[in-house]
């Protein structure tokens, strides 16, 4: 067999064999006398039809179906002989055969193209806003869980903002009637919520128990009128701030400011952690940006097809679907990721990183000793190849990034919560 490799671009490569009928005759010969045999055609006994009339109708189908398999066995043969090992099916093309000559054909495929890093040795440099908790934050903490303590009573003034409302809603037509087939529904509402506020908010305003109203509500985005019918009004109780409510939030803390200061900590390890994933990033985005790699074109095809069907899934019914759009939406965050995961792969094999199965078990069972009541459940799903396998991957992960952080230079900016509040407001 003789073959000819070219590098059509550095992820493209494609191989001209050819194969000598010497190395072909006997096989052929064999897959010849092999359909002779199941062959019955009148006049003739089962696997008795002389050669020439199975020639004659069958000759061309026969090389063409021996060519195509021999094609593939070749291929893969090639494929060993030169090392290569592809990412994608191949393409056959320029395919000829005949009984008593060789075998010729081209193979048109992809590989892992190579990367070229950048010498980071130098340090990255990077700017990371690292922000800090108020007061502010757990203020909306708390009246969040005082709103989930609070009551309701029934109230029978006039309607005000934050009044809970059950009303009996009826859609209507053009003319003011009960639109056909649209039956009544009853349903809560909260007076100055989302779909109950500007307009809405004051045809409302003061309106009491067994009175009717007619406002234009959105659905399905467009305005259509309903009367409805006030058949409740509540007002919500909400309990003051103390100690005893902060034992309510959390039985573990004794007084506000003990439910204050743990709510804080925790608040400030989310930003923490918030901001180990933006360095993250900034480290991922500096070597897409830098290093020298293609995405071949199967994988960016494959990824695109993916995120397509992921999008068409989440649609709800009747909403439009464009996918033209949406590959050309998410086309250069394709680029983006699949330069990733070649430049990640490069930089853990130059930085000679590896998880051993045992990190992946001690890893395990950190994870069982902080959740022993779900031990059983923990084993059972890291029994699993593809969770086991995802699992090394984030230990690798980790591991990368605790050593690209080596030759990195993070400039930290000390921001409160509020700080940057007010810079959005104002950029607004």
């Amino acid at each position: 067999m003789e073959t000819k490799i070219r590098e059509v671009n550095s992820f493209t490569r494609e191989i001209d064999i050819t194969v000598p009928w010497e190395d072909l005759k006997d096989k052929f010969q064999a897959e010849f006398n092999k359909f002779r045999a199941k062959y019955s055609q009148p006049g003739f006994r089962k696997g008795k039809v002389p050669v020439s009339i199975l020639k004659r109708n069958y000759g061309e189908a026969l090389e063409m179906d021996f060519a195509d398999k021999a094609c593939n066995d070749y291929y893969k043969i090639a494929l060993d002989e030169l090392e290569i090992d592809p990412i994608a099916r191949a393409q056959i093309g320029d395919l000829q055969f005949h009984e008593g000559e060789d075998l010729r054909f081209t193979a048109v495929f992809e590989v892992k193209p190579p990367v070229k890093l950048p010498d980071y040795s130098k340090k990255i440099k990077l700017t990371v806003v690292h922000m800090s908790p108020t007061d502010t934050d757990f203020e909306g903490f708390l009246n969040e869980r005082l709103q989930q303590l609070s009551k309701f009573e029934p109230f029978e003034g006039g309607a005000e903002e934050g009044h809970i409302i059950k009303g009996e809603f009826q859609e209507l037509d053009a003319q003011g009637n009960a639109a056909d087939g649209k039956d009544p529904q009853k349903k809560y509402f909260l007076l100055g919520g989302q779909d109950f506020s500007g307009d809405i908010l004051k045809a409302f305003l003061g309106r009491k128990k067994g009175e009717t109203v007619e406002v234009d509500l959105p659905v399905q985005g467009k305005p259509t009128k309903f009367e409805v019918t006030i058949e409740q009004i509540e007002k919500q109780l909400i309990p003051e701030a103390s100690d005893e409510i902060a034992a309510k939030i959390d039985p573990e803390v004794t007084s506000l400011e003990a439910l204050k200061a743990k709510v804080l900590e925790k608040m400030q390890g989310q930003l923490d952690n918030e901001f180990d994933l933006t360095v993250q990033s900034k480290i991922t985005d500096y070597f897409v940006e830098k290093s020298e790699v293609d995405v071949p074109t199967s994988w960016k095809e494959n990824y695109l097809r993916h995120t397509v069907e992921d999008v068409r899934r989440q649609l709800k019914p009747g909403e439009p679907f464009n996918e033209a759009e949406i590959r050309k939406s998410y086309s250069d965050s394709a680029d983006r990721n699949l330069k990733w995961h070649l430049i990640r792969e490069e930089l853990l094999k130059v930085e000679n990183l590896e998880v051993s199965e045992d990190e992946i078990d001690r890893r395990i069972e950190k994870l069982i000793s902080e959740n022993e009541k779900e031990a059983k459940r923990i084993r059972t799903y890291y029994k699993k190849a593809d969770h086991r396998s995802d699992l090394k991957e984030d230990i690798a992960n980790e591991i990368l990034f605790e050593r690209l952080k080596e030759f990195t230079i993070i400039k930290e900016i000390a921001k409160t919560t509020d700080e940057f509040r007010e810079e959005n407001k104002t950029d607004e």
